[in-house]
């Protein structure tokens, strides 16, 4: 039998890694349960919207090159505006995603390996979307404010508050508090948490990119849907659903970045204690 996972400890970096892992692997079950009941249907919708942009975009990229300044940004307008939506429909529906795997760790916290039903997560998980989907829009924007002045001041910003949601739903004081304490506890190890967010979005990326593969042969490949064409005309491209695919197990392989998170947030509270032993 599998030895529940001790999540507060002092870790280095390679020790959270391994630790998430043995978790991720001793109950990658029942998270994945309640993803495919809570999260999945909205990453399809969120693939398949990211298919239909990014084919827009390869195939009018020639065209563009031909146009008048102008004319480039009237056309350009409207594909901006559908890149915005798409992108705040991806945070909301991260933020379910992340909701499930926190709301998950909670329970496994508080009542232990095994001791909590399926309708207390469920309960549970309705309230703690509605503080994930607030503190993720919350930091999104703060993030973009960031790189609006340049990249590195966005992911400097984006890293020191990666821990918020966790907090928010873990602590339940509150976003202002959570972003607050997720800064104060990431600038106690900033290249290590930074470290552990870049870990787990290669890898995720790479399983993606390699599932692709198949379908980035050859010239054609680089329009999925014709212009003017439906996602249900080009279903019967193979290609289309190796994409969709790929884009939703890369997705899905976010969990290890949301569950590095996790260990990272009380590897920084052990060290909070031995810098101020007063606090909790």
């Amino acid at each position: 039998m599998n030895q529940p996972v001790e999540f507060p400890k002092k870790r280095e970096v390679t020790e959270v890694i391994t630790e998430s892992f043995r978790f991720l692997g001793a109950e990658s079950g029942s998270l994945m349960k309640y993803t495919l009941i809570y999260a999945l249907p909205f990453i399809i919708i969120m693939a398949a919207l990211q298919l239909v942009l990014s084919s827009e975009v390869a195939g009018i990229q020639e065209t563009l090159l031909s146009m008048e300044r102008e004319e480039m940004l009237g056309q350009l307008g409207p594909m901006y505006k559908k890149y915005f939506l798409i992108m705040l429909f991806n945070v909301f529906v991260q933020a379910l995603f992340i909701a499930v795997i926190y709301t998950y760790i909670h329970a496994y916290l508080d009542r232990g390996k095994g001791n909590f039903t399926a309708g207390e997560i469920t309960s549970a998980f309705f309230s703690n979307a509605w503080i994930s989907i607030g503190t993720s829009i919350v930091v999104a924007l703060l993030s973009m404010i960031g790189l609006i002045f340049c990249i590195f001041p966005g992911i400097f910003i984006l890293n020191s508050l990666s821990l918020a949601v966790f907090i928010a739903i873990y602590e339940k004081k509150g976003i202002g508090y959570a972003i607050s304490r997720s800064w104060n506890l990431v600038k106690l190890q900033w290249w290590g948490t930074f470290l552990l967010n870049l870990v787990g979005l290669m890898l995720a990326q790479a399983v993606a990119m390699i599932l692709s593969v198949p379908a980035t042969m050859g010239l054609e490949s680089k329009v999925i849907l014709a212009q003017g064409e439906t996602f249900s005309q080009a279903a019967g491209d193979w290609r289309v659903w190796v994409f969709l695919v790929a884009t939703i197990i890369g997705t899905l392989l976010s969990v290890i970045t949301f569950v590095f998170l996790a260990f990272q947030y009380f590897n920084l509270k052990e060290r909070e204690k031995e810098i101020m032993p007063g606090v909790s």
